[in-house]
């Protein structure tokens, strides 16, 4: 589940992580979870264990 802090609420939502193979498949799910969903970088570098730095090379290739 991933929590969202909006300031004057918190809010939650589900969100299916769909399962790679490879370096390929997984940098297609962050770049889906980052522009689909919405999710911060930050967060995907820690969900993926890289550096945000390597999220966002991932997601500006796109």
């Amino acid at each position: 589940m991933l929590l969202c802090d909006y300031g004057y609420k918190t809010g939650g939502e589900v969100i299916e992580i769909h399962p790679f193979v490879n370096r390929k498949e997984r940098n297609e799910e962050i770049c889906r979870l980052y522009y689909e969903k919405g999710v911060s970088q930050l967060f995907l570098a820690n969900l993926f264990n890289m550096s945000q730095p390597s999220v966002s090379v991932i997601v500006n290739k796109k």
